[in-house]
């Protein structure tokens, strides 16, 4: 006989009948001459998950044919807790039965007692059949759940059992118990998780708990959190900071000034980032761009989670585009959010945009169509984020990805100082289709490096397009060595690399270089270009924000590569 011994460091921070915060000895007793030995790794976990670990260690066994294993006894001595599980010989199963499981419960796990019937024993069945039921039960309320083999009937190696399920106490949510320097309200904590007084226990809910609190820009979870149980109620327990990240964003951008020479354009921005709006989660960003002399434009978006308790979020968004004296856009946008769990987060919109032309005295007299024109748009489209970067403000390692699809129909409107005959040439109404994705990627290596990689594109898709439908490309969050939306795109794909050296945790030095290929399919135009840009940068973290500074080269068709077009940006971002 062999005994293989398993610590199992189960430091638990509340009770379970008779177990405290105890550390766990596990001595697996084996009759067999070739028993393997199981490992498990040390972790912190509270009373419910000690359960799921003893289910995992008669899982092990049996995958080995150990289907009898079962405690044979327990004793406790300071604190420490010994078991000693028995394992016994193999044996192949001739039958199983469904034994005592619920018959609503075996319906949910797809179980049938045919496919178990004078089978050749084939525990990777059994096992899957024994997780569906455990983990239907502890994702609702039945956290304490176990399955084993029960009524065994031994004959030679091969016998028949059947489902023995104890499903434990029924457990619901109670509340949250935050500690830290958080002010954010718990009604919109425990909607944001999903972790509702009153509502069955479910397991994934709170694995998932931390990752959410992650992804929210204004806390900073200081640990994973842990469970409480008392009166058949569960306490998620977790300490919550808040973040400085309200924002007050100014940027200068100095730039040589293409209408006159040997003079400098100075272009400006301004962005106001609140978040957790009366402490509930709500959000309002405003910003401002002057992009050249005679252009602006403005932006403000509207966010609110969890409408009434649910897990439904909207945000309202208005954005206003001026172009020199060529044309204004005016977007409106409503957009409904989606969270169910791990698979990220869905969401639809429906956009209006209105295009209108600003120097139409040029329309009279042409005999062909400008690349400008009025038109209405209403849209509709589906988009879906995931994201595991490790800080939602200052990752530096994980992914995120986002993409959007919309269509609608493009109704052009008639302009007096265009020849009306024009318009009896074309569609005056048109299906209008629109696609664009972002993935953006952290890889850190060594002490202090991290690579940046991110990866935009987009399409337009009509048979008459203008340059007011179009994506705009460059400038200091897109293109580096471009004026602000310098290039207009029915289709464009970007590269950024960007090699980061943190001086520390948000402050670094930054060598980056951008790579694009842009095409412009509208009216009048037929472009195709690879622009590309490159330099150096430098983001400093002071005790109330953080300043920046970006030099860069730019490159197309147009433009070589030279330190008479270089472009500088700098701010400070002020936060609060």
């Amino acid at each position: 006989m062999k005994k293989f011994i398993f610590i199992i460091a189960l430091l638990t921070a509340f009770s379970f009948e008779a177990i405290g915060q105890k550390i766990f000895f596990v001595i697996i007793e084996n009759d067999s001459l070739k028993a393997e030995a199981i490992a498990f790794k040390n972790q912190r976990v509270d009373s419910a998950e000690f359960q799921r670990h003893l289910n995992s260690i008669y899982g092990r066994l049996y995958k080995e044919g150990y289907i009898t294993a079962h405690v044979e006894t327990q004793r406790q001595k300071g604190d420490t807790i010994f078991l000693k599980v028995h394992a016994g010989s193999p044996y192949q199963l001739a039958r199983l039965g469904k034994g005592n499981v619920p018959e609503e419960l075996l319906n949910k796990t797809d179980f049938r007692e045919k496919f178990f019937l004078d089978r050749p024993f084939n525990y990777k069945e059994i096992n899957k059949l024994f997780n569906r039921l455990l983990t239907y039960t502890e994702n609702n309320g039945y956290p304490f759940a176990s399955v084993k083999l029960d009524s065994i009937d031994l004959d030679d190696h091969e016998f028949r059992a059947s489902i023995k399920y104890e499903a434990g106490p029924f457990i619901t949510f109670d509340t949250i118990k935050v500690t830290g320097t958080s002010k954010t309200k718990l009604k919109f904590l425990s909607a944001y998780l999903r972790l509702l007084p009153g509502k069955p226990f479910e397991f994934d809910k709170i694995e998932q708990a931390t990752a959410k609190l992650g992804k929210l820009p204004f806390l900073k979870p200081a640990d994973e959190g842990f469970l409480t149980f008392q009166n058949n109620q569960a306490i998620y327990h977790v300490n919550l900071n808040r973040r400085k990240v309200n924002q007050l964003d100014g940027i200068i951008g100095v730039l040589p000034n293409e209408q006159e020479d040997n003079k400098l354009l100075i272009t400006g921005q301004f962005d106001l980032k609140l978040y957790d709006l009366f402490s509930s989660g709500k959000s309002l960003e405003f910003t401002w761009q002057r992009l050249k002399v005679q252009s602006q434009s403005l932006n403000a978006v509207y966010y609110h989670p969890n409408l009434l308790g649910a897990p439904l979020s909207f945000s309202f968004g208005f954005n206003l585009l001026k172009e020199d004296s060529t044309f204004l856009n005016r977007h409106m946008n409503l957009n409904a959010y989606f969270d169910p769990g791990r698979l990220g987060t869905y969401h639809i919109f429906v956009v209006d945009k209105s295009a209108s032309t600003l120097s139409s005295l040029d329309f009279v007299g042409t005999s062909e169509f400008p690349n400008v024109l009025d038109f209405d748009i209403t849209s509709y489209g589906l988009g879906y984020e995931w994201s595991n970067l490790n800080d939602v403000i200052a990752p530096t390692k994980g992914t995120s990805i986002n993409f959007e699809g919309q269509l609608g129909n493009k109704r052009i409107r008639r302009n007096a100082n265009l020849n009306p005959l024009l318009y009896d040439t074309i569609n005056l109404n048109s299906v209008q289709y629109q696609l664009s994705f972002s993935l953006n990627q952290y890889y850190p290596f060594g002490k202090k490096w991290v690579l940046n990689t991110r990866l935009t594109g987009g399409k337009v898709f009509n048979d008459r397009l203008f340059l007011n439908d179009l994506f705009r490309v460059g400038g200091l969050k897109s293109l580096r060595g471009f004026n602000e939306n310098f290039f207009f795109a029915s289709e464009y794909l970007l590269t950024n690399v960007n090699l980061q050296y943190y001086l520390d945790e948000q402050s670094f030095l930054l060598l980056f270089y951008d790579q694009s290929y842009v095409v412009n399919e509208a009216t009048n135009f037929d472009m195709e270009d690879y622009p590309s840009g490159l330099g150096v940068g430098l983001n400093f973290t002071t005790n109330t924000g953080i300043f920046s500074f970006i030099y860069a080269l730019g490159r197309s068709r147009n433009q070589p590569f030279s330190f008479n077009l270089s472009k500088i940006h700098f701010g400070y971002i002020s936060r609060f």
